[in-house]
């Protein structure tokens, strides 16, 4: 009874699922049943599971994947806005001070910072 009930919780996503594949490659749903067709129809669906997303829009839905969006409102950009020339040597003269790097990489990294162009 619990197995049942197990096996029929896992079959129905199963099933949804392979059916949005099949149309992510511009096929029907239907194709699915081809599993019960002895060794040519299982081997046939493992093929079309396999296969790339369709180019474009397809007749079921548009094309499937990553779709870029914008920033959130919140977030903070990768790199800092306010990095102006003179914050950033301060900040590898503390680290200096503080002995995180030595003369040879202060003398590099402001060497990094006054090529750079300004923004």
């Amino acid at each position: 009874m619990i197995t049942g009930l197990v096996y029929l919780a896992h079959l129905v996503p199963s099933i949804a699922v392979g059916v949005r594949r099949l149309h992510d490659t511009d096929r029907s749903g239907w194709w699915l049943l081809a599993v019960f067709v002895p060794l040519i129809g299982q081997l046939a669906v493992l093929i079309f599971m396999c296969l790339p997303s369709s180019p474009g829009r397809n007749r079921f839905d548009s094309t499937p994947g990553y779709e870029p969006h914008e920033p959130f409102a919140g977030s903070k950009p990768a790199t800092p806005a306010s990095g102006n020339s003179l914050d950033q040597l301060e900040k590898i003269a503390s680290l200096r001070a503080s002995g995180a790097i030595d003369e040879d990489e202060f003398k590099q990294l402001k060497a990094n910072v006054l090529t750079r162009p300004s923004r």
